[in-house]
């Protein structure tokens, strides 16, 4: 029987709450994403520097740990997102990029670069890869936008920008899209929700 989404979350937060208990557990995770068969997968990143695949009793079946900056390592693994083949798309918040893993957590690829800028989420959707560049926060010159990519990493467009007026974005800290290819973005600095309808 397939786990249905309610049962999903369920889980996560069993899991989460258990394996925070117990020692070597979670101390900061930061988002969880499903495999298609259900597995969650957790972004811990906090304190741990990691990202962890979860099993139905609520214990890490295996993760993948290392504080750096070389491919496969993380610096504040801020968000976390799953393409329908299993790749695992990680937001790796302070190293200022994007890597993708396989399933079983081999490292397929890593984006960086001013057109990516500082990385706070991703979420994909359909061929489309959807990052919040939350910028580095400099008060001289702050910086607020959602970049969109297809799955090679290639940038697509952009849109957005730093404000709080209608339109823009004020410290955006998540997003996530709906069937209908809407964007929704939370933001810290208005703490509000915005919708988005990107070109298709």
């Amino acid at each position: 029987m397939s786990t249905t989404v309610v049962e999903r979350l369920i889980l996560a937060v069993f899991a989460l709450g258990q394996a925070a208990c117990g020692s070597g557990g979670f101390a900061g995770p930061t988002d969880v994403g499903f495999l298609a068969d259900g597995t969650p997968i957790v972004s811990d990143g906090y304190s741990n520097a990691r990202i962890a695949a979860l099993t139905r009793g609520g214990g890490v079946s295996r993760s993948l740990e290392a504080q750096g900056r070389a491919d496969g390592e993380f610096d504040l693994p801020h968000s976390i997102s799953i393409g329908a083949d299993d790749r695992i798309y990680v937001a790796d918040r302070d190293n200022a990029r994007v890597q993708v893993f396989s399933r079983e957590f081999d490292h397929l690829a890593t984006w960086a670069g001013p057109g990516i800028g500082r990385p706070f989420a991703v979420a994909v959707a359909g061929e489309r890869v959807f990052v919040v560049d939350g910028g580095d926060q400099d008060p001289e010159r702050p910086a607020a936008r959602v970049v969109v990519l297809d799955q090679a990493g290639v940038i697509q467009g952009q849109f957005s920008g730093y404000g709080s007026s209608s339109g823009q974005l004020s410290e955006p800290h998540d997003l996530v899209v709906d069937r209908r290819g809407r964007v929704y973005v939370a933001e810290l600095g208005t703490g509000r929700v915005q919708r988005f309808v990107p070109a298709p």
